[in-house]
């Protein structure tokens, strides 16, 4: 998977500010031995009926969280606040330093994203949005399940699985694809993913994320942290607080955008 470029001049705002929309996570903090255990694991499907049931459970969530970031050379700390909706409806907000930085509005496949400082404003495919304004690619992962902490596996993907480990210690999973192959690991007494790896076709390490600190929270057990490191750049997030399955109110799903505003394709 090649690093795309981005287009044109255009620095539309500073990247680092705008990874903060990627990777909003859930969780308050506590550990793998308080989750509940799953009966032993040894194959594939098992573990994808775990992993389905659970996202299956998700209806809403509400998450605060603190971002520390390198990205292209630049360090830079903010606050996000996430509103999602079963099964498609994202709400995110950033701060930094008390100053708004974005607003965007997820819905489906497509993505409306809002710059404050620079009045800005852009819409289209979520993957294609977000690689153009950050640089960095979630394909692999699924940006939906990056920014919610969860895991991009359904039963659909059978058929791409190159192996299966179940040991003591760990359940990894490889999954082949065109551009790239995942291995992804999870604990065996818990079944959450603890690592997930993406390699080129030819074997290179292009992208990692962990996910740490687990907590179950009505029914669903969400990570309080998470890193991703991609080349030089790298993101650690750790989620303030967390209410899950609470209720969204249907104003909270609302993009404000100036008349004045400046339009990008």
């Amino acid at each position: 998977m090649a690093r795309h470029q981005r287009s044109g001049t255009r620095s539309i705002t500073p990247k680092p500010a705008l990874c903060l929309l990627l990777l909003v996570l859930a969780g308050c903090a506590a550990s793998l031995s308080r989750l509940p255990e799953v009966a032993p694991v040894s194959t594939p499907a098992e573990l994808l009926h775990i992993l389905s049931s659970r996202s299956d459970s998700l209806h809403d969530l509400e998450v605060r969280a603190g971002i520390n970031m390198r990205v292209d050379g630049v360090k830079q700390n903010g606050v996000v606040v996430l509103f999602f909706r079963s099964p498609d409806a994202l709400k995110i907000e950033m701060k930094v330093l008390f100053s708004s930085v974005l607003s965007a509005l997820a819905r489906s496949d497509s993505l409306a994203l809002y710059l404050a400082r620079t009045n800005h404003y852009m819409e289209g495919p979520s993957e294609d949005v977000l690689r153009t304004v950050t640089g960095m690619d979630l394909t692999p992962y699924g940006s939906r399940e990056a920014i919610l902490g969860l895991v991009n596996l359904s039963p659909l993907i059978i058929p791409r699985i190159g192996g299966f480990e179940a040991h003591r210690d760990s359940l990894v999973v490889e999954i082949i694809e065109p551009l790239w192959t995942r291995r992804l690991r999870f604990d065996p007494r818990t079944a959450v993913l603890l690592e997930e790896r993406v390699y080129s076709p030819q074997g290179t390490l292009i992208s990692r994320r962990t996910l740490s600190e687990y907590q179950l929270q009505n029914g669903i057990a969400l990570p309080r942290r998470m890193e991703i490191v991609q080349g030089s750049d790298r993101i650690r997030i750790h989620v303030i607080s967390r209410k899950v399955n609470s209720g969204v109110p249907d104003g909270r799903f609302q993009l404000k955008v100036p008349g004045d505003v400046i339009r990008l394709e």
